[in-house]
């Protein structure tokens, strides 16, 4: 089970946690079910929506200026606007599935009901979905019948590591077959933090090339230095033994020599997983923030070549028809 925890917290074996200041080395950690629409509400999907799917993007050529978010929007509203325009499915209040499980992990969950915090939680859902390729959300899900859903929640505990403190996380080993992402957004009364969603969201993309017959670990390994194997956190006392501010082949300080550098930062030594979703999401922050949690590792060659490999593999699995744009490679042209 792939997740999220706050800086303050341990890293624990199987969490497979991150905050996004606890991976930088360079930065300050302070700064740091298909759904029918009702009829009722105005949300209007293109012409070529409307027309018989050929597809997942067939299905996802919508317009995204029909579902502008207004303050005026009542909750269902902007539930099901951001439901058409990205073709996920989003889950809240008394509503949500309270208990996760995988082939490694269980996890609980609150439910969480103010209604003033979770249209803040919505609205912050869109500003960061909105960055992503025209089509993206709805092809990532799995089958035309599957979208990835989208639970906002109350405080997520874990049972297997209770010490772990969760912002969010997600699996492709879900005990009901769900494709998900789950955000605790109680804990700030409504606010979350969007690289969390970034982050998550690579994973997903992970999980959906995989089911394509892509992203292949062994093709992946021939980009890590000779002979390297992922930590793996297995256990408490591994991670606690691991010195991460000293880890090899990772950025040291901005001087540093670049041709060593495999890593965005030690904590990207967990998996493969956790490689990808923290190279990628240094590119999605920067797409939103125009900062780099991690200066200057876009000009590291082996990460050029992880970077390079991510964008070749998206392009197969993906159709690209109508992306008019693709921030992790916009941002990377910018960075290299």
């Amino acid at each position: 089970m792939i997740k999220i925890k706050n800086a303050a917290s341990l890293f624990l074996s199987g969490a497979l946690a991150l905050s996004i200041a606890s991976c930088s080395i360079n930065s300050d950690p302070a700064d740091t079910t298909n759904k029918i629409v009702n009829a009722s509400v105005s949300v209007g999907l293109s012409s070529e929506a409307k027309k018989p799917s050929n597809g997942l993007s067939q299905l996802a050529a919508v317009n995204y200026a029909d579902h502008e978010l207004s303050e005026a929007d009542d909750l269902k509203t902007l539930e099901q606007k951001i439901e058409t325009k990205y073709g996920v499915d989003i889950v809240y209040g008394g509503d949500i599935r309270t208990e996760f499980s995988d082939e490694s992990e269980q996890l609980v969950v609150e439910k969480y009901t103010d209604e003033a915090n979770i249209k803040k939680a919505l609205i912050t859902v869109d500003s960061v979905l909105k960055i992503y390729p025209k089509t993206f959300l709805y092809q990532l899900r799995l089958s035309e019948d599957n979208p990835v859903k989208i639970y906002l929640t109350g405080h997520i505990k874990s049972l297997t590591y209770p010490d772990a403190s969760i912002n969010a996380f997600t699996s492709d080993t879900d005990s009901k077959g769900e494709f998900y992402l789950v955000i605790d957004i109680a804990s700030q009364n409504g606010i979350f933090n969007p690289p969390d969603i970034m982050h998550e969201i690579v994973h997903l993309t992970d999980f959906k090339l995989r089911s394509k017959g892509l992203m292949k670990s062994e093709d992946w390994a021939k980009l890590n230095p000779e002979g390297f194997s992922y930590l793996g956190l297995t256990n408490k006392n591994s991670v606690e033994k691991y010195n991460f501010a000293q880890a090899e082949y990772c950025p040291r300080t901005d001087d540093s020599d670049i041709s060593g550098v495999y890593f965005v930062c030690p904590y990207s030594q967990a998996n493969e997983f956790e490689d990808r979703a923290t190279l990628l999401t240094n590119a999605m922050i920067h797409s939103i923030y125009n900062y780099e949690v991690e200066p200057g590792v876009y000009k590291c060659p082996h990460l050029q070549a992880k970077m390079e490999f991510w964008f070749s593999q998206v392009r197969k699995g993906f159709d690209t028809t109508y992306w008019e744009n693709i921030p992790w490679e916009d941002s990377y042209s910018k960075l290299k």
